[in-house]
């Protein structure tokens, strides 16, 4: 990865740096990134309402406790989503649809954050790994998270 590359987060890796579960190394890693600006990130409009709505259904599947909960969408309202810079323009609409209709999709919330990485020029880091099965390689700037380089330990 190079010096000053931004960043598309998917929804899935940023719930990860506040709720408990696999790849959250990989998420804190990529995320320590951001902060250092070395990899601003960038995030659909409406990926915040994804994110606290995933905090919510870990909440109501007994995921997380109504005080973990609550303290989740705290640390990410405070600590992450003023980092992130919101993008949405009819350009990237129109290029989400279109991409969504290539995949044969029946939603558009996945191709947002492609149409933003596409558009910018920009990696795109997802830990749904059924998404990238689907692209079989056909956007290049799509990541695996379990994929993003962990730092050596401390000695």
């Amino acid at each position: 990865m190079g010096g000053a590359n931004r960043v598309v987060l998917d929804a899935n890796v940023l719930v990860r740096l506040v709720a408990p579960g696999d790849l959250r190394e990989q998420a804190l890693a990529l995320w320590d990134r951001v902060l250092l600006g070395i990899e601003p990130c960038v995030a659909p409009s409406f990926c915040s309402a994804e994110v606290i709505s995933s905090f919510r259904q870990m909440g109501r599947g007994g995921h997380l406790t109504a005080e973990r909960e609550e303290q989740a969408v705290d640390e990410f309202v405070s600590g992450i989503q003023p980092v992130l810079i919101s993008v949405e323009s009819p350009v990237l609409t129109r290029l989400a649809w279109e991409i969504a209709r290539d995949l044969i999709e029946r939603h558009t919330y996945d191709s947002v954050y492609l149409a933003a990485a596409r558009a910018f020029g920009m990696e795109f880091w997802t830990a749904d790994q059924r998404l990238l099965r689907q692209l079989a390689g056909r956007f290049p700037e799509a990541r695996f998270l379990g994929d993003f380089p962990l730092p050596p330990p401390a000695p």
